[in-house]
Parts: C-alpha cells; structure tokens; sequence
C-alpha cells in the first residue's frame, strides 16, 4: 500500500513520456528513439528511500496468434528443424483449435471426443500458452516425456503473442520472427540485428530502427517482406519496480496507441 502510489505516478510519467515521442515521431518503433529511460528523461524519481526502474517489452514484436497465417507457421516450424509433415500437422492442429472451418492440410484429423474426459476445440485464439497441452501435436512436440514444457514449447511462446494486432514489429524482432515472415537465410538475419543492435559493421555507428519495412527489405536485398511486417510498437508492455525497505512493488500494463 506504502509503495503502490509511486509505482501509479512512475507508470503515469513513463505514458506522458511516450505520448510526447509518439507525437512527434508519428509513432513508437524502438527504444533507439530516446525514451528507453522515461524517468531520467522526465526528470522524476520516487519520494525519498525509494527507487524506480521501468523496462519494455514490445509484445508486437513477436508475430500475433490471432492473426497468424498457416505460411508463417510452416516457415517457423521447418525454421526449427521439423519435417515438413510434422510441421504441416502442428499447424493443422493449432487450426483446428483456434479457427472455424479449418480444412487440414495434412492427413491429420482431431480425436478429443474419445479422450478419457471428452472435450472439443474453442474455435478461438489461446487465452494462455497452458492451452497447448490440450491440443494434439502440440502436446507431442512442445512437452518431454514428463509432461513439462520444452525447449520448443520456450520458443513458441518467444515468438507468439496472444495479443490481436495486425503487424509485426521488424525493430524487435527475433530470429523465429523473421524465419516466419520468410527470412530464414542466418546471414540476413545477422545484417538486421547487426543493424538494430549497432553490432558488426555497424559499431561505430550505435542501433539504429526502421521506419518502414522497405528499408529492412533494402537492407537484406529482398524485393518485399510480406504484409505482416511493421516498423511501429502496437502492444508495448510496460514493467515498473519500486522497491522501498525490504518491500517491492511489481506493476505491468499493456498499452497500445489508438
């Protein structure tokens, strides 16, 4: 209750902070921007005895589940190391789960009605990545022989949002991102981080972010990415830390511009 309010005041100058670089960017795209540290930039801190920390965690640079199309799945997959049958039969059962009138594109078909408690596929996108031990395939991939979450299923929930937006961030995005939107050569892969991250060739001159997607398209050779690919934040989680004494406060929101 002692620390509540400032975690409140901390997070209420960390959105008046980036309201003002969306304003006159014309949008967020990345912490290279300057708003990395929105209470140094605001000049505020926490009543005496007190201290305040603010990390991001940009949800749209991960690719939205909602919205994801059955290419960038098998991109992803086959990214990983999966047969091409395998990874059509992951993506059909993800379907069959999430989406009304899927039609398979594998031999695969879904069996929950003869299960020893029956049950039947939301039609809906995930609520929880919990829900991908009830889908069939996935279950069989994503969980070891104990029933605990593998290194498959870490990197499914690296790569998917749960969270509905139309475009993928290229300023955040990982590796599995850009494999899913179809660039899986490591070396182009390596010209963007070196790019984002002012590693490489580019350590003189410190991250830079893209404006639009025709500048990371320019960047790797490729003639377009497809629709899916965005330059500007459309989820960004915001995590704020007060600790005071021996007590801490944890605050997190989710915020996304209209």
């Amino acid at each position: 209750n002692r620390l509540r309010p400032e975690a409140y005041s901390a997070l209420n100058v960390t959105l008046a902070v980036l309201e003002d670089f969306r304003i006159v960017n014309g949008g967020l795209r990345s912490v290279a921007e300057g708003w990395g540290d929105p209470l140094g930039f605001a000049g505020w801190s926490p009543r005496e005895g007190c201290t305040a920390e603010v990390t991001f965690r940009d949800e749209s640079a991960k690719l939205s589940l909602p919205k994801v199309e059955s290419a960038a799945l098998l991109n992803l997959f086959e990214a990983w190391g999966l047969a091409r049958s395998d990874a059509e039969r992951l993506t059909d059962a993800l379907f069959n789960w999430m989406r009304k009138d899927h039609v398979p594109a594998s031999a695969w078909s879904a069996d929950y009605e003869r299960g020893a408690i029956p049950y039947a596929p939301p039609l809906r996108s995930l609520r929880s990545y919990s829900e991908l031990a009830a889908i069939d395939v996935a279950r069989e991939l994503f969980y070891d022989e104990n029933g605990r979450p593998n290194e498959l299923w870490q990197r499914f929930v690296e790569a998917f949002s749960l969270l509905d937006f139309k475009q993928s961030n290229l300023n955040g995005a990982s590796a599995d991102v850009l494999a899913a939107m179809g660039v899986a050569d490591p070396m182009q892969q390596k010209q963007i981080t070196d790019f984002l991250q002012g590693a490489g060739s580019r350590e003189r001159l410190g991250p830079a972010f893209f404006e639009t997607p025709a500048e990371a398209a320019g960047l790797i050779g490729a003639g377009t990415l497809p629709p899916t690919a965005g330059t500007t934040i459309s989820a960004l989680r915001i995590n704020v830390l007060i600790r005071g004494g021996r007590s801490t406060v944890q605050l997190s929101a989710v915020v996304a511009p209209s």
